[in-house]
């Protein structure tokens, strides 16, 4: 079974990803900062984490750094999707770190489809 994690301090920005994402193949976890994310992640072998930017405790810049660390330990690389409203963070964050993709809110289904396509994740 592939694993999803998406990682929001937002609780509707959570629930609104996993109702896009959510199919009978793919096993949903979810966290609301960055800390929680990356020891998920290095319990997990996630297959797409979708990473809001801006987060207390841990930020998912930070958050990324950290998994991509770990990751460097063991065969798995996980798709690690930036999620933010602002364009301008993205544009940081791609200076920064080693996101994979880029989703700005509001995402949409189309975005989030076509985004597991892409990866081999999706029946649709």
């Amino acid at each position: 079974m592939r694993k999803i994690l998406i990682v929001d301090d937002e609780a509707m920005n959570q629930f609104y990803l996993r109702k896009l994402v959510s199919q009978n193949n793919i096993e949903v976890h979810t966290a609301a900062n960055g800390e929680v994310a990356v020891e998920l992640a290095k319990e997990n072998n996630f297959s797409i984490i979708f990473m809001d930017i801006f987060m207390p405790l841990l930020d998912g810049i930070s958050a990324l750094e950290q998994i991509r660390a770990h990751e460097k330990e063991n065969s798995h690389r996980a798709v690690i999707v930036a999620v933010t409203s602002s364009s301008a963070s993205i544009e940081a964050a791609h200076k920064k770190a080693d996101f994979d993709e880029w989703l700005f809110n509001p995402i949409g289904l189309t975005a989030v489809q076509d985004l597991l396509k892409k990866h081999q994740l999706s029946y649709f």
